[in-house]
């Protein structure tokens, strides 16, 4: 559950800037990184997604929530297709869809809520078309993206 803060402010007495800031900072949606791809990229086996990662520094009391958007197409199937989110090779989160032939197009969302050890972390998208191929769609206007935001 995202922290509850109490407001510590006393009725008819003066505060400070500080005293504003404690009672506030902390209570809304932070984003902490931000990774974008406007490419593309081609994907046959397990790959990590470039550009589609983020690194935010935990404080280890507040929730993270990671998200991602990808559009691909599939260039031959029916066949399995991952999305995975990953901190080094240990899996998060998962978005596994099949696709039904050649030119399926489809656009995959995954969204990972937890509340991570203090410290640095790197958070990574991985794409497999599982013995087909993949290819994500991606444009300026329109990116595949990842963002992590604290709660």
């Amino acid at each position: 559950m995202p922290k509850l803060f109490t407001n510590t402010f006393s009725a008819n007495t003066k505060i400070k800037s500080a005293e504003v800031n404690q009672n506030f900072t902390d209570v809304s949606t932070v984003v902490l990184d931000y990774g974008e791809d406007t490419a593309g990229q081609i994907v046959t086996t397990e790959a990590d997604l470039t550009n589609l990662d983020v690194t935010i520094t935990a404080q280890g009391s507040r929730y993270v929530r990671i998200s991602a958007n990808v559009r691909y197409v599939s260039t031959d199937g029916p066949r399995n297709m991952t999305l995975a989110l990953k901190e080094g090779v240990t899996q998060l989160q998962t978005h596994i869809w099949t696709a039904s032939g050649a030119s399926a197009q489809e656009t995959a969302f995954l969204s990972y809520i937890f509340q991570p050890a203090a410290g640095a972390h790197t958070y990574k998208l991985t794409g497999n078309a599982n013995g087909g191929t993949m290819t994500l769609q991606a444009a300026a206007t329109a990116p595949n993206y990842i963002v992590a935001e604290a709660l």
